[in-house]
C-alpha cells in the first residue's frame, strides 16, 4: 500500500513559510500585488469585451495605516471576489488560478498566507460588481477558519473590489514599520507596473497620503543600452544534435543606462511582470556562478536600469532569485557576454569622473592652504604689531620704537612722493612700510594652488637619480604632485566598482608633500624674520614645525578619506 503524504499541522507549517519574508514591508507587498492581479484580470476581461488593452476606469489602491488600533487596510476598486474565491483562501492554498493566466502575477497560491509573518488575524472583506458583500476572517494559530459571513451594503466604499485587514501586529513587526519606507518599498517593488496609465497607488499614514510613483530614467543623464532578447540558445540533450534555439513568446527587454552622476541605491533589478525580484548583485544564482564582473558592476553607483523577464525565467517561492532551469542558464549566458561591453562603458564613465573628482580635490585643497597662508600671514603681523611673544625692533638708543599714524589728506595724495608731516619728522608714502616702522615685511597676499598631473610622468631628478613625486617651480604659487608616480600610484585605492579611492596612505602622502612646499615658501618669504631665523636656526624647531604643518593638513583632509574621487562631484 502506498505512503500518503500528510501534514499533521498544516497551519504551522504555513506560519514557518511565511517566516521566510525578511521584513514586515515585504509582507505587504503581497497583498498590493493581489490587488494589481485583480486589475489585470478586468483590463483582460474590458480588453475581451472591446478590444481595447485598457483599464475601464481609474483603478485604486491603498495602504491605509492606523497607528492608534495598530491595523492596516489594502483596499482596492477591481474586480473583487466571490465567496467560493474567498474559501480557497483557507481550503485551497497552493492552488493559484493565476498561474494559467499569462496577464497575472501570482503563482504559487502562498501571498495571502503571508500576514503570519506579522500578525495575529487577516480580514477579507470583498464584492464583486452588483453582488453582496462578504467577509472571512482567518487567524494565525487555528486550524478551522469559519464560514464567511454576509455583510451591509455600506461595508465597502466601492461598487466593487477588495479589502484586506491585518491587526494583532507582533511588537517587532509593528516597530520596522515607517510612512517613508512603505512607500519606498512600494516604489522598488512595483516600479514596472507604477509606469501604467490610469492607475493609482497611495499610502495613507493616519489620513496623510502619499502617492507612489515610478523611477523616472529618462530624468537621469547617461547613455542607455537597450536590448530585446527574443530568443535563448539552450544546448540540446542529445550530444548528436546542436544547441536548441528557442523563441520566446514575449522578449526580455534589458534597459540599463550608465549615468554621469552617483544614483545612489539605484542598482539594476530583475523585473518580472513589473515587480521587482532584487538587485542582480544580490541574486547568488546568476552573480556566484556566472556572473563575470560580479558585485564590481552591478554594485556600481553609476549603473542603473533593469531586466524584464516576461516570465521566461521562473522566480523561486520568496521571489529572491529564479529555479534552476535551462532557460535560466541559456539567459545566464546571454548576460554574462554583455557584462563586458558594461564594464567598458563604466571604466571609461570612472576615468572621466575621477579626473572631475580630481579637480574637485585640487579646489578644495587649495582652499585649505589659501587660509593656512592668511592664518600665517596674520598671525606674523600680529606678533609684531601688537607687541606678540617677540620684541619690538629697538632703535640707537635702546628705546622701544613706537608705531607713527599714517595721516593722509585727501588733498595732497595726488603725488606718491609727496611729504606730509607727522610730528616730530617728515617722510613719504613711498618710504613709509611696515617694515620701516616695525622691521618687519609686510605679509605676502595668500593663495596657494595643488595641481595633480595624471597625464605627464614626473620630471627626473638627475641629481637624486630619481622621479620627482612633487615641485613647485621658483615658488610660482602652484604645487604639482605627479600622479603617476610610483608613490602615488601605490597608494592610490580602488573600491569593488573599480573607482579611484583617497586612501589614508595618500593623503598622508599628499600632506606631506604639499608640507615641502608651503613650508620652503614660507621660509623664504620671512627667512630674514626673527621667528622664522629662530626656526630655522635649529633642526629640531625646523623639522617640529613642518611635522606639525603636516599633522594639521593631514587632520583637514580626513573628511576626503575613504572617499571614491567620483564620489566628490
Amino acid at each position: 500500500m502506498a505512503l500518503k503524504v500528510t501534514i499533521r499541522n498544516p497551519y504551522e507549517l504555513l506560519n514557518d513559510i511565511a517566516s521566510l519574508y525578511e521584513s514586515t514591508a515585504r509582507v505587504f507587498m503581497e497583498y498590493i500585488d493581489n490587488s494589481f492581479d485583480s486589475a489585470a484580470d478586468l483590463k483582460e476581461e474590458y480588453s475581451s469585451k472591446t478590444g481595447k488593452n485598457i483599464f475601464p476606469y481609474e483603478i485604486l489602491i491603498s495602504i491605509e495605516v492606523d497607528t492608534l488600533n495598530k491595523s492596516v487596510r489594502f483596499i482596492d476598486n477591481c474586480l473583487g471576489m466571490s465567496p467560493i474565491k474567498m474559501r480557497d483562501l483557507v481550503e485551497n492554498i497552493n492552488k493559484s488560478e493565476k498561474k494559467a493566466r499569462p496577464w497575472t502575477n501570482g503563482k504559487f497560491g502562498y501571498g495571502a498566507q503571508a500576514f503570519r509573518a506579522c500578525c495575529n488575524q487577516m480580514t477579507v472583506i470583498s464584492k464583486q460588481q452588483n453582488k453582496p458583500i462578504y467577509q472571512l476572517d482567518i487567524p494565525r494559530a487555528a486550524a478551522e477558519v469559519a464560514n464567511e459571513k454576509q455583510l451591509s451594503s455600506n461595508a465597502l466604499k466601492y461598487s466593487s473590489g477588495t479589502s484586506i485587514i491585518l491587526k494583532g501586529f507582533d511588537k517587532e513587526a509593528w516597530n520596522e514599520l515607517s510612512p517613508e519606507d512603505l512607500k519606498r518599498e512600494t516604489e522598488k517593488h512595483f516600479e514596472g507596473v507604477l509606469r501604467e496609465q490610469n492607475i493609482t497607488v497611495q499610502v495613507i499614514w493616519n489620513k496623510n497620503e502619499e502617492t507612489c510613483r515610478a523611477f523616472d530614467y529618462d530624468s537621469i543623464l547617461g547613455e542607455k543600452i537597450e536590448e530585446d532578447v527574443t530568443s535563448l540558445v539552450t544546448p540540446s540533450k542529445s550530444k548528436k544534435n546542436g544547441p536548441i534555439t528557442s523563441v520566446l513568446l514575449k522578449p526580455i527587454k534589458i534597459y540599463f543606462k550608465t549615468t554621469k552622476n552617483v544614483i545612489p541605491n539605484k542598482r539594476p533589478i530583475f523585473m518580472n511582470k513589473g515587480r521587482r525580484i532584487g538587485e542582480i548583485e544580490f541574486v547568488n544564482s546568476y552573480i556566484r556562478n556566472k556572473s563575470i564582473y560580479k558585485t564590481g558592476l552591478w554594485g556600481n553607483n553609476n549603473l542603473i536600469g533593469y531586466i524584464e523577464l516576461n516570465d521566461n525565467l521562473d522566480p523561486v517561492l520568496i521571489r529572491n532569485d529564479f529555479k534552476r532551469t535551462q532557460a535560466r542558464q541559456a539567459f545566464y549566458d546571454y548576460l554574462s557576454n554583455m557584462e563586458a561591453k558594461l564594464w567598458a562603458e563604466l571604466r571609461n564613465l570612472n576615468r572621466i569622473s575621477s579626473d572631475s573628482g580630481f579637480n574637485k580635490f585640487e579646489e578644495a585643497l587649495s582652499g585649505i592652504l589659501k587660509q593656512f597662508a592668511k592664518e600665517d600671514g596674520m598671525k606674523f603681523t600680529s606678533q609684531f604689531i601688537e607687541g606678540g611673544n617677540r620684541k619690538l625692533k629697538e632703535d640707537n638708543q635702546g628705546d622701544i620704537k613706537t608705531k607713527k599714524k599714517i595721516i593722509l589728506d585727501i588733498k595732497d595724495t595726488g603725488n606718491k612722493g609727496k611729504q606730509i608731516p607727522k610730528g616730530d619728522g617728515v617722510e613719504t608714502l613711498a618710504e613709509l612700510s611696515l617694515e620701516d616702522e616695525m622691521g618687519v615685511k609686510p605679509s605676502p597676499k595668500s593663495g596657494l594652488n595643488v595641481h595633480f598631473d595624471r597625464i605627464n610622468d614626473p620630471p627626473f631628478d638627475s641629481v637624486n637619480n630619481k622621479q620627482l613625486r612633487s615641485q613647485c617651480p621658483g615658488n610660482a604659487g602652484e604645487i604639482t604632485i605627479y600622479a603617476n608616480h610610483p608613490n602615488f600610484k601605490e597608494r592610490i585605492g580602488e573600491n569593488r566598482q573599480k573607482e579611484l579611492v583617497l586612501t589614508p596612505r595618500l593623503v598622508s602622502y599628499i600632506a606631506s608633500e604639499v608640507s615641502i612646499w608651503y613650508k620652503k615658501m614660507y621660509y623664504d618669504k620671512y627667512k630674514l624674520e626673527p621667528v622664522v631665523k629662530d626656526i630655522m636656526g635649529s633642526i629640531e624647531k625646523t623639522l617640529t614645525d613642518q611635522t606639525e604643518f603636516v599633522y594639521k593638513l593631514e587632520g583637514l583632509l580626513q573628511p576626503f578619506t575613504d572617499k571614491s574621487l567620483t564620489s566628490l562631484e
